[in-house]
């Protein structure tokens, strides 16, 4: 278990989107090579409660709308010590949304050791025992802790559902701090017209990209990409089977490249770093 600690730089300012990409080199015969890269991106916020729930993918709009493709969900608990003694225990109550699947939480990160305990079918703690958390008195940068864990979606979610989550934290014997609720909601598809028999799918690729990214499988069509609040901020014809976009220009963060093709429209997801 690794902690880093990054400091932005002064040309970041609030509504900026920050992407962290963390991936490992493994031998050919691991088992399971989808979980050796990982990708979370975090929106840059004013000062805040410390004790707080984030979630990603955030989503667009204060309904956190998210593509009904979405399968996961990744929460991060942010909670500080601000009392006027160290606390020997901390525990994280959380409750999961009935349209995510119990079974399938997995813990990605923790500042300090941690015990996962389920008190019910749905309901989670989070147990940091024996922490012995400074308070932000007397050492700030000691203060804070968090616990971050994926969750996967039901399946077959109708557009409108709501996904909410709110964490209670629990310094010693203390009354619980209750965080602010997340919300996703699933949104209709973007998707539009008709996916010609026989076509070749569309394929976009790096992802995630720094200078450019590639389009393979639009022909006569018109690529468009908006950020995430559905602004346009890039748009070109394509011709040839493979087409190549200078994105070096794109402030970093998430994007949605819509393909328009003759009778179809492919829309891919991709995060510029």
């Amino acid at each position: 278990m690794s902690n880093i600690h990054l400091a932005p730089d002064t040309t970041v300012v609030v509504g900026d989107t920050l992407c962290f990409r963390i991936y490992t080199n493994i031998l050919p015969a691991d088992i399971n090579p989808w979980d050796n890269d990982f990708t979370i991106c975090l929106p840059v916020v004013y000062s805040y409660d410390p004790n707080l729930k984030e979630v990603s993918p955030q989503g667009t709009g204060t309904q956190g709308y998210i593509p009904a493709t979405t399968d996961s969900l990744t929460y991060t608990i942010h909670f500080q010590n601000t009392g006027t003694s160290y606390a020997t225990n901390v525990s994280i109550t959380d409750t999961l949304d009935s349209h995510i699947s119990p079974n399938s939480v997995k813990i990605l990160g923790t500042s300090k050791t941690m015990t996962p305990v389920w008190l019910a079918p749905n309901v989670v703690q989070f147990n940091f025992n024996s922490i012995y958390l400074p308070d932000s008195a007397d050492d700030e940068a000691a203060s804070h802790g968090y616990v971050r864990f994926k969750v996967k979606l039901n399946s077959g979610l109708a557009p409108g559902t709501q996904i909410k989550n709110t964490a209670d934290i629990y310094f010693d014997s203390n009354p619980a701090v209750v965080t602010n609720t997340t919300l996703n909601t699933i949104q209709a598809p973007i998707t539009t017209g008709l996916q010609t028999p026989g076509v070749v799918d569309v394929k976009l690729y790096p992802n995630p990209a720094t200078d450019y990214v590639t389009v393979e499988n639009l022909q006569n069509g018109k690529l468009q990409i908006e950020n995430m609040n559905g602004s346009v901020v890039m748009g070109q014809d394509v011709i040839d089977n493979k087409t190549t976009i200078d994105i070096k220009k794109l402030p970093n963060g998430v994007y949605v490249a819509k393909c328009i093709g003759k009778n179809s429209v492919t829309v891919k997801k991709f995060i510029k770093y």
